[in-house]
């Protein structure tokens, strides 16, 4: 027995090397070869070990539902141990979670695993847990929930004896006292970084405390106080050479003396940050310093100067087509033509200026309607509720409810039953799902803005998403459904390939109580949960024959039956589908319905693989990074030029998904504010070594096959190649060999 464990000690070392070098799938490899051999007695820790190991490798590589399937068994193996393995497993599903977008679903995890740790026996991985459980509540708006958890995770590591994490989590809190509007708290956080910084000489965590500091004395009007924090502050990062941290502070000094009148010590700042902002590409502190210099300039009657700084943040505005900086830039062209005499200039400006201003005021009032509706509904129903809980503890206590009365409360119930099945798959399956930008500035993004424009309008017409995968087929729906007059209702995203045959109905249709074995209540089916909304089919090639024609028939009728029931119910929805191949050519090839296919297809929107708008790729990188520097609490300053190149001279097979998940995995392993080549794994860039052309071929059928969910026939469309060929060389790689192990 010995012998065995030795060996198999010996055969998964190499598999610890790999996950230090970043070769996750490598590792995968050896340790799932560890525990299917059959000649290996494993004890039950060793099996749950290597399986946690698997499961934060497939995290690694964001392959989540492999991830997700190890961990939840390693936290049944461990249910009866006495181990951390199991609230571990636990917490890395709730990490799954947040990288998901799935919030509450991460609190949920966190918080299982939380309760399952000793504090006192296990205090960092407790503190830990609370820190994530912080940052989760943070992201959903809940800063109150969110500090609670973060000082009592500083109250923990406090003994760890580590200044530095000390001093960041002060810079933490201290923020979020910020956004509480409680200044004092804030002040006092701050400064308790600022000293253990100075006390450890680290220049980084000085020139942020020093700025946050000099934001807080800005916000309170003391601004000799705010200057001096500045320039100590700009005097750090010149010596160190974070040019994003000088750009910024060096236009807020300009604002200070602006706000002074000190006009020629405020253009020279803010010319001093527009160089800085010119160098690095910073649009949003570009178009910031052109309107500030403007300004002085204006102020100091040299209209002419002033105008040509004005006409060019106005294009940078149009640009990066933000309503809020086309305001400004319009209501400033307009001073400056009034200035000059140029009377009909100035009105064309103020024109422009009432139009941005209504878009603007029309799209926030549609977000406040709907996020207003939604918080009324959920009040309505927890008051309902909590009033209905009252009534039944009375009616308990007293005994005097009569035969009509008990009835009468037995059907108020099963409705509010009904309300809560409904309410419930929305927190889960749609509010967790918050709208992004779809981030460029690209000819294609902009085509595609109009084509998003032109559609919501439409609020009838079904629309049909095609493009590689990653390349935010979901995003373009959920910005088509919050420019719409649905964006009231319900967004609810369908993925057509994952529902089983045996639920297909009673998800898509719902079903009544008692409609079959374990019925114990009504269930709301997808087009009852979206009325009135949008309901978006991800995958919708993937589905099958037998499934199209039920949907045809319900999409023509536009009424729905649940299982169980004889009642039609009538539904209004919009059908927003997507698909990661052309949709027609499945028509051609028998594996689509026509008649579906056009009723999906009134209007069509392609969207361009990342490789033909890689002018985004800055943009993204910015947007990414600003995103996981948040979410991860490191913030990051600069980015090496190197990093754009090398991005720019990749071809992103994965599109922007794959950006993404470079981007974090960048920021996790980054051991500075400032982003470095090092940090990025590119593969094209990774690896210079010269492969053998059959591993190439292998390597290319492989991603093919992954593409098209494993259909042979698909995948020989796209390769453009005979089906047998594939089929020959599936045999000859031995690729399903690899797929059912």
């Amino acid at each position: 027995m010995k012998e065995k464990n030795q060996s198999h000690i010996d055969e998964v070392a190499p598999a610890y090397e790999h996950f230090k070098n970043e070769r996750y799938e490598q590792a995968i490899e050896v340790f799932k070869r560890v525990l299917e051999n059959p000649d290996y007695d494993l004890e039950i820790l060793d099996r749950a070990k290597y399986t946690r190991n698997c499961g934060l490798c497939y995290i690694r590589v964001a392959k989540y539902n492999e991830g997700r399937k190890c961990l939840e068994d390693v936290a049944e193996m461990t249910r009866q141990l006495d181990t951390l393995l199991q609230p571990e497993s636990i917490q890395y599903i709730g990490l799954i979670h947040f990288r998901k977008g799935e919030y509450r679903q991460a609190i949920e995890r966190y918080s299982q695993a939380r309760a399952l740790i000793d504090e006192k026996r296990y205090p960092e991985q407790y503190a830990n847990l609370l820190n994530m459980i912080g940052m989760a509540q943070a992201e959903i708006g809940n800063m109150k929930e969110a500090l609670v958890c973060l000082l009592d995770s500083l109250r923990i590591v406090e003994l760890s004896g580590n200044p530095i994490s000390h001093a960041n989590k002060y810079l933490n809190i201290g923020t979020i006292y910020l956004n509480l509007d409680n200044n004092d708290k804030a002040r006092e956080y701050f400064q308790r970084a600022l000293d253990i910084f100075r006390r450890e000489d680290d220049n980084g965590g000085i020139s942020s405390a020093l700025c946050n500091l000099a934001t807080l004395s800005q916000n309170s009007n003391q601004r000799d106080e705010a200057l001096r924090n500045y320039r100590e502050a700009l005097q750090i990062a010149t010596k160190v050479g974070n040019k994003i941290n000088m750009l910024t502070i060096l236009n807020n000094i300009g604002s200070i003396h602006l706000n002074k009148g000190d006009l020629a010590r405020a253009q020279d700042y803010y010319e001093r940050s527009l160089a800085l902002s010119r160098e690095i590409g910073n649009k949003r502190v570009l178009l910031m310093n052109l309107r500030n210099i403007s300004k002085v300039l204006f102020q100091k009657g040299d209209y002419d100067e002033a105008l040509k700084y004005s006409e060019e943040s106005l294009r940078v505005a149009i640009r990066s087509d933000s309503k809020t900086l086309m305001q400004g830039c319009y209501s400033l062209n307009a001073e400056i033509y009034e200035a000059l005499g140029e009377y009909q200039k100035s009105l064309e400006n103020m024109k422009q200026l009432v139009i941005a201003k209504n878009e603007f005021y029309e799209e926030d009032n549609r977000r406040k309607l709907a996020e207003m509706q939604t918080k009324y509904e959920t009040e309505k129903k927890e008051k309902e509720a909590e009033i209905l809980r009252q009534k039944n503890a009375e009616l308990e206590m007293k005994n005097k409810l009569i035969e009509e009365q008990k009835i009468e409360l037995g059907r108020t119930i099963e409705e509010l039953e009904k309300s809560e099945i409904k309410y419930s798959i929305i927190e889960k399956d749609f509010l967790k799902n918050i709208s992004r930008e779809f981030v460029g500035e690209s000819e294609p993004v902009r085509n595609i803005r109009n084509l998003i424009s032109m559609v919501a309008k439409a609020a009838n017409t079904n629309v049909l998403i095609i493009g590689e995968s990653g390349t935010g087929k979901e995003i373009v729906a959920r910005q088509i459904h919050l420019n719409s007059i649905r964006n009231k209702y319900n967004f609810y995203a369908v993925n057509s390939s994952a529902i089983p045959e045996s639920l297909f109905e009673s998800e898509f249709f719902g079903y009544e109580k008692n409609a079959f074995t374990g019925a114990t209540r009504d269930h709301i089916g997808w087009f009852e949960i979206a009325n009135g909304g949008t309901l978006f089919f991800d995958e919708v090639s993937a589905m099958q024959i037998d499934r199209q024609v039920k949907l045809l028939r319900v999409l023509e009728e536009r009424r729905i039956t649940r299982l169980g029931s004889r009642a039609e119910i009538p539904f209004d929805v919009r059908i927003i589908s997507a698909s990661n191949t052309r949709l027609y050519d499945n028509v051609k090839a028998n594996e689509f319905r026509e008649d579906l296919y056009h009723r999906l297809s009134t209007f069509t929107i392609s969207l361009p693989p990342l490789r033909e708008r890689k002018d985004d790729i800055p943009l993204l990188l910015e947007h990414f990074t600003k995103m996981f520097s948040s979410l991860m609490n490191k913030p990051i300053r600069r980015i090496e030029n190197d990093v754009f190149q090398a991005l720019m001279s990749y071809h992103f097979p994965g599109n922007i998904r794959e950006l993404r998940n470079i981007v974090e995995r960048a920021i996790i392993v980054a051991d500075s504010s400032t982003l470095r080549r090092k940090h990025f794994s590119i593969p094209d860039c990774d690896d210079d070594a010269i492969l053998p052309l059959e591993q190439m071929e292998k390597q290319h059928i492989e991603k093919a096959l992954r593409m098209t969910g494993y259909n042979q026939r698909r995948t020989a469309r796209l390769l453009q190649v005979d089906r047998k060929v594939i089929a020959r060389r599936i045999l000859k790689y031995g690729i399903l060999d690899q797929l059912t192990h």
